[in-house]
């Protein structure tokens, strides 16, 4: 079934030629005769009217009677400038011609038409007005059009006044680019007239246009820049290549191309003002080779990512990256292609990019730069063009007149408006002996005719990219001259900081400002406008600081300006403030011109201060555009205040040696009349001298070194008396150290111990009035000479104490009655002692003993005598001894049992004891903190001593003696210190940390403990001893850490148990110090415990909180 309304049937009869009339008649015919409704037909006859009705308003019906003649063919460029030899397959042509309607009764739809040869085409498809002028006044008479090979020009309703008013000879010449599209061996080639009259239009040069060739190898390519195609109007995209190879561009990049190796060519390209990314088409192309000259392949497409792979050629990818706009409206694009290029091949990019404001512009220069990045190879493709058809205004057989194309160069385009508008002011001259009394039929240009009638001045307005007839014409030989432009008759006008250069008047490529008017002839004369940046100046900033006054001082500056035609000035900027506002040139420089800017640094300097070299080096400026903010010469003046600086030599004397501190922290004080005081701290090592920072001149400076306990870097060392010898104050002179010596002299400390003898229950005198008590003594960490570790004193029963050897602080000593010293005929004795062990330090630096002897005289029975000793003994001070006896009387009566109940130091008797035998024991002696040996003695021997019971025999008028000695060992245990490193260095596991001890029995020392984890044992001390053991914060420290050190309790130690060692560990966490420059952080120790503590106690209250909230929200 054929459907009711066949489109394609429709366009194929428009395409035949067919009017609408017939074309909508004959679609109706058939729908009447398909099975659509009525309704359809009611639609398309509609239709056909609104169609019929939309298409002209009044019939365009060819007048035979016009006519068009003298057609001939030029090759040209898109500007229409005439160019040589043949034309070629997608060149370009211009058709001109001349028509004449003054023969024809014109009117309203009456129009003339050309159609081309299939050889061509219209360039541009826009329409086009038919524009007639008389007296100065443009009329617009109608409109040509193109549709396909025909231009029909009619004429509109405004024909119909202009008759009516008596114009009859209506006539003109036109002209229209057209498109060669094939060949053709023919001379001439027929254009086809008012659809009836056919004319040979002959071909430019000889042979017709040629076939293309089948290309050709260009082995010198190196670089080509070029435009595909031709611009013309309503072209929305630039279609710009350029083309690349050759052994000259190897040669230049220093590679090779062997179609293997993967190369990367960088290219730098440029696009002129009035164009404008981004990129719309990016295509990389194998072309001509010795191989193929004629082969056009695409090796990769730009506007997709990643490369392509081409059999025979490989991975081939170029891509292109647009910057910003500059504000001369220029654009850098960097095109990069990579792939293993071939010798003998050329390559090529082509590229698309639009234009600013949507549309290419007639009459503008549009220029492109490519380079090869790495070589000094450049190429520049400028292209333009005018309006692509015109119909020019009538003129009579004896006149002429001329027709200006402006157009504007590529500089600064995009600053010009699209439609700008200039006016163009002319003398002109009639021929030599004429007035314009001899040309009756000539009508000069209204109001510009002088009162010579031969001369006179015109002017008429000119518009960017198109060419524009004087409307009225002259006769010939009239002499046009001083062709001129005033630039600030543009409209609009250019922004702010550009300005209009000189114009330019060519004819042909002969630059003049005059002509002559010939026959029936249209001059053609060009007019390049070029925008140029305006004139402009710099400015000067000048910043002071670091001095008093240095903000309100006026500085001045000498300046070398070399401008673009390398011709030179010279000036000065005066009174320049410190405070950073501007001072600008007075002269203004064109663009582009590079000035060296100086100060004049004679009268920079200020009282006082020393001015920093820096900052005021002579400034290059290069003069920017007025668009832009104005360039600026920057220079910083820093003053510094004249300065010196002191040092701090530490040296160290006396006992200490290597216990005392490595370095020595110092608090200064600097002070000067009406300025501020100014403080700091200096560490000096060990035999090392250590500068200050730079202190201004005058300053007057004393240090003052730390060395109490506790403090951050004392130089106090447990045990040794400090005395420090402090230099005197310094005064600070510019540039000099003034030296301050401290030293720094320890002296050991030492003591003493006492003993002296209490006799009771005899007297004794002479020799027997002597004793002597014996001394061991030793110490943890000091070395004791002979007479310090042992010895004996030699003591009266008088009461008188008689000293020890001087021994350093922290000696303990244990002290005994030599055995026999105290024994005296006919008495029996008991030796106490107040303390069996005493050690010299800071709480007891001078202890004394005393050494206690009872008698008792021997009498009958026996005795038991009661001795306590050892370094436990005072536990038992006050303790009663309890002695059970059982005597067996030979005589075999009932044994006599009973207890003696003694003191140490006492003497228990028992008499009246018959003769027998007995036996003494003691009852269990122990007490809490100390063993018991409990030795028994019968008449100075053990003799009958067995398993603690002494047995004897008991003699008539005989005495007894049983001695009953009680040694009571303090039990004893002790501690280790093992040192914990966190963090830090590894080799500070391989370092010694130093510890100090002090025990409330008296004991004090160090100990040195390794930082592997080692645990070091310290002395053993009686049980219930507390002991506090403090990390030497200095051998704590290390240089670039904070370190935080914990001890375990605290470091605080209690001896519970017997043989038991209370192990203390010391952990030391060590933090990198953030770099900070200029400034050093102070060392952190121990005091970080402290905050660690603090923190963590915050932390779990805040957390327990936290807990508590949730609970309450879970259980809501």
């Amino acid at each position: 079934m054929r459907p009711a309304f066949d489109v394609s049937r429709f366009r194929l009869m428009k395409a035949k030629g067919e009017s609408m009339q017939t074309s909508i008649r004959s679609l109706l015919s058939r729908a009447v005769r398909s099975r659509v409704a009525g309704v359809a037909v009611v639609l398309l006859a509609a239709l056909g009217i609104v169609v019929q009705g939309l298409a002209a308003p009044a019939a365009a019906a060819v007048n035979s009677q016009i006519e068009v003649t003298k057609l001939t063919l030029t090759k040209v460029n898109s500007s229409e400038e005439p160019q040589e030899g043949q034309l070629y397959v997608n060149g370009l042509a211009l058709l001109q011609f001349e028509w004449d309607a003054s023969k024809a009764q014109v009117k309203e739809g009456d129009s003339f038409t050309i159609t081309l040869p299939p050889e061509f085409k219209f360039h541009s498809t826009l329409e086009r007005p038919m524009e007639y002028t008389q007296q100065g006044k443009k009329y617009s008479v109608g409109k040509c059009t193109i549709g396909g090979q025909t231009l029909t020009c009619a004429f509109g309703p405004e024909i119909t006044s202009l008759v009516q008013a008596g114009n009859k000879d209506i006539h003109g010449t036109g002209k229209f680019q057209l498109g060669v599209v094939t060949h053709t061996t023919k001379e001439t080639l027929p254009v086809t007239i008012n659809s009836d009259k056919t004319v040979q239009v002959d071909l430019p040069g000889e042979g017709g246009i040629p076939k293309p060739s089948g290309g050709s190898y260009r082995p010198d390519m190196k670089l080509y820049k070029g435009y595909n195609g031709f611009m013309k109007e309503g072209d929305a995209n630039a279609a710009w290549y350029f083309s690349f190879g050759g052994p000259r561009l190897q040669k230049a990049l220093g590679v090779t191309f062997d179609g293997q190796t993967e190369r990367t060519i960088t290219f730098k390209d440029t696009l002129g003002a009035g164009m404008k990314c981004p990129l719309q088409l990016l295509y990389l192309h194998a072309i001509d080779s010795e191989e193929n000259p004629s082969q056009s392949l695409r090796l990769d497409d730009g506007m997709e990512p990643g490369p392509t792979n081409t059999p025979g050629h490989g991975s081939f990818e170029v891509t292109g990256t647009c910057g910003e706009m500059a504000p001369d409206g220029t654009t850098p694009i960097t095109f990069v292609a990579k792939g293993p290029f071939k010798d003998k091949t050329n390559y090529s990019i082509d590229y698309r990019v639009g234009f600013v404001g949507g549309k290419a512009l007639p009459g503008t220069d549009y220029t492109n730069t490519v380079s090869v990045d790495g070589t000094k190879i450049k190429e520049t493709k400028t292209t333009s063009f005018v309006a692509a058809g015109s119909v020019d205004v009538s003129m009579r057989q004896g006149e002429g007149t001329f027709s200006i194309t402006k157009k504007i160069g590529s500089d600064y385009a995009n600053q010009v408006a699209a439609d700008v508008t200039f006016t163009v002011a002319f003398d002109y001259e009639l021929p030599a002996g004429t007035t314009a009394d001899n040309y009756p039929n000539w009508t000069p240009p209204a109001n510009t005719l002088n009162a010579d009638k031969r001369t006179g001045t015109a002017t008429m307005v000119v518009k960017r990219g198109q060419t524009i007839g004087f409307p009225i014409p002259f006769p010939v030989g009239t002499m046009i001259s001083n062709l001129r432009e005033d630039p600030l008759t543009a409209n609009p006008v250019l922004p702010d900081g550009y300005v209009w250069k000189e114009p330019k008047f060519t004819i042909g490529s002969t630059a003049t400002t005059s002509l002559t008017i010939q026959d029936q002839v249209n001059t053609k004369v060009d007019l390049l406008n070029t925008v140029g940046a305006a004139d402009n100046g710099f400015q000067v900033v000048k910043k002071a600081s670091g001095a008093e006054g240095a903000a309100a001082k006026k500085f001045s500056f000498s300046y070398a300006c070399t401008l673009p035609d390398n011709t030179t000035k010279n000036g000065q900027i005066a009174d320049v403030p410190g405070d950073e506002t501007p001072v600008a040139s007075l002269e203004k420089f064109p663009v582009g011109t590079t000035c060296e800017v100086t100060e004049d640094t004679a009268g920079a300097g200020i009282d006082g201060y020393t001015l920093d070299p820096a900052g005021h080096d002579t400034q290059s400026v290069t003069i920017g555009l007025g668009s832009e903010p104005t360039v600026t010469a920057t220079f910083t003046n820093t003053y510094t205040r004249d300065t010196g600086r002191f040092s701090v030599t530490k040296k160290v004397a006396g006992d200490a040696g290597d216990k005392a501190p490595a370095t020595y922290t110092f608090d200064y004080t600097c002070k000067a009349d009406g300025e501020k005081t100014i403080t700091g701290t200096i560490v000096v090592g060990k035999g090392e001298t250590k500068e200050s920072g730079e202190i201004p001149v005058g300053y007057s400076c004393t240090v003052k070194e730390r060395v109490d306990k506790g403090q951050d870097g004392t130089a106090y060392v447990e045990g040794y008396t400090l005395d420090v010898t402090t230099g005197a104050a310094v005064t600070i002179t510019k540039g000099a150290v003034s030296k301050i010596d401290v030293t720094n002299t320890y002296t050991l400390n030492k003591g003493t111990f006492s003993v002296k003898k209490v006799v009771e229950g005899a007297t004794f005198t002479g020799a027997d009035n002597t004793f002597t008590v014996q001394y061991t003594c030793t110490h943890n960490s000091v070395a004791l000479t002979d007479e310090q570790k042992a010895g004996s004193l030699t003591l009266t029963g008088n009461g008188t104490a008689v000293t020890s050897p001087s021994l350093p602080f922290g000696t303990s000593c244990t002290i005994k009655e030599a055995d026999g010293s105290a024994q005296r005929a006919g008495y029996a004795v008991a030796t106490a002692y107040s303390a069996g062990q005493v050690t010299v330090g800071t709480a007891t630096p001078s202890p004394e003993v005393t050494v206690t002897n009872k008698y008792a005289p021997l009498k009958g029975g026996f005795v038991i005598s009661k001795t306590v000793d050892g370094d436990g003994a005072a536990l038992a001070k006050d303790k009663e001894f309890i002695f059970d006896y059982t005597c067996t009387p030979l005589t075999g009566a009932a044994q006599v049992k009973g207890t003696v109940i003694i003191k140490g130091g006492e003497i228990g008797a028992v008499t009246d004891v018959p003769v027998g035998s007995c036996s003494v024991s003691e009852r269990d002696a122990a007490i809490d903190g100390a063993s018991l040996n409990t030795v028994f003695t019968v008449d100075g021997s053990t003799d009958g001593v067995n398993n603690g019971t002494a047995v004897f025999n008991v003699k008539d008028g005989v005495t007894v003696q049983v001695a009953a000695t009680n040694t009571y060992v303090l039990d004893r245990g002790s501690f280790s210190v093992a040192k914990k490193v966190v963090g830090g260095a590894d080799s500070f596991t391989k370092d010694t940390f130093v510890f100090d001890y002090v025990c409330t029995d008296g004991t004090e020392g160090r100990l040195d403990v390794p930082g592997d984890g080692t645990a070091v044992e310290g002395p053993r001390v009686p049980t219930g001893t507390e002991c506090t053991v403090t990390e030497r914060a200095q051998t704590a420290n290390r240089d670039g850490y904070t370190v935080t050190s914990e001890l375990s309790d605290n470091g605080k130690v209690s001896i519970s148990q017997k043989d038991a060692v209370v192990a203390v560990t010391a952990t030391n966490t060590y933090t990198p110090v953030p770099k900070v420059p200029g400034k050093q952080l102070a060392k952190t120790g121990a005091s970080n415990v402290a905050v660690v503590g603090v923190v963590g106690s915050l932390l779990v209250v805040v957390g327990g909180v936290l807990i508590a909230l949730r609970r309450r929200r879970d259980d809501a």
